[in-house]
C-alpha cells in the first residue's frame, strides 16, 4: 500500500501549497480581503473530493469479482496516464510553480474568482487521488482511508515546514524526489494494468512493460536538468 500513501502525500502537499501560495500572495499584494474565499474555496474542495471519492469507491466496491478486476486494470491504467502527467508537467514547471500560480491570482480580482481558484485547484488534486484509491477497490476501505489520511497529515506538516522555511532549493528537490518516486509507481501500474488485458504473464514482461514506461519518463523527467548542467560545464570551460 506504498503507492497509496505516496499518491495521497503527492496530490495532497500539491493543495496545501497551491493553497498556501495563494493565501499568502493575496496577503503582501494587499488583498487580505480575498483570503477568506480563498480558505472557503479549499474546505469546499476538501468537501467534494471526499464526496466523490467516497461514492465512487462505495459504487465499484459491489462489483462482482470478475468486473472488479477489470476495472482495476482500467484504473491502473488511467493511473499511469496521470503519472505520466505529472512527469511531463513537472519537468517543465518545478522551477516555476510559484510564480505560475502567482501569475493565476493576480488574473482574479473578485470573490467568486478566487474562491474557484483555490475550489478547482484542491478538487483536481483530489479527482486524481480518487484515480488511484480505485486501483484497490478490493481493498478494506478502514485500510484505505487510514493510509491516505496518514499521507495528507504528514504532507500537510512538510508543506507548512516549507512555508516556514521559504526555502525554493527545498521545493525544488522535494518534487524531483516525489517524481522518481512516481516514475516507478506508475510503471508498477502500467506492467501491472496491461497485462490484466493481454494473454502473456510472468516477471518478464513485468519488467519490459516497467522498462517501457520508465526509460521515456526518465528521460524526460532529467532531460532539462542534463541540459543545464551541460550549458553550466560548457561555461566554465569557455
Amino acid at each position: 500500500m506504498w503507492d497509496i500513501l505516496l499518491i495521497s502525500f503527492r496530490e495532497s502537499f500539491e493543495a496545501w501549497l497551491i493553497v498556501g501560495i495563494i493565501i499568502t500572495f493575496l496577503k503582501t499584494s494587499g488583498r487580505g480581503s480575498l483570503v477568506k474565499p480563498a480558505y472557503l474555496g479549499a474546505i469546499f474542495g476538501i468537501a467534494i473530493s471526499l464526496f466523490l471519492g467516497v461514492t465512487i469507491f462505495s459504487e465499484a466496491s459491489t462489483l462482482g469479482e470478475e468486473s472488479r478486476e477489470i476495472f482495476e486494470a482500467t484504473m491502473m491504467l488511467l493511473a499511469a496516464g496521470l503519472v505520466g502527467y505529472f512527469i511531463v508537467w513537472m519537468s517543465h514547471q518545478n522551477r516555476s510553480v510559484t510564480a505560475h500560480i502567482k501569475t493565476q491570482v493576480e488574473k482574479r480580482t473578485t470573490w467568486i474568482e478566487i474562491f474557484l481558484l483555490s475550489l478547482l485547484s484542491v478538487v483536481r488534486e483530489g479527482v486524481e487521488l480518487t484515480v488511484f484509491i480505485l486501483t484497490k477497490v478490493g481493498t478494506a476501505p478502514s485500510k484505505i482511508i487510514f493510509i491516505a489520511a496518514c499521507g495528507l497529515a504528514v504532507s500537510f506538516l512538510a508543506a507548512y515546514f516549507i512555508f516556514l522555511a521559504a526555502s525554493h532549493y527545498l521545493l525544488k528537490y522535494i518534487f524531483k524526489l516525489l517524481g522518481i518516486m512516481l516514475i516507478f509507481l506508475g510503471a508498477e501500474m502500467f506492467s501491472e494494468g496491461l497485462l490484466e488485458f493481454l494473454p502473456m504473464s510472468g516477471e518478464e514482461w513485468e519488467v519490459i512493460f516497467s522498462l517501457i514506461f520508465a526509460l521515456p519518463a526518465f528521460y524526460i523527467f532529467f532531460k532539462n536538468d542534463f541540459l543545464h548542467w551541460r550549458q553550466e560545464r560548457n561555461l566554465k570551460n569557455i
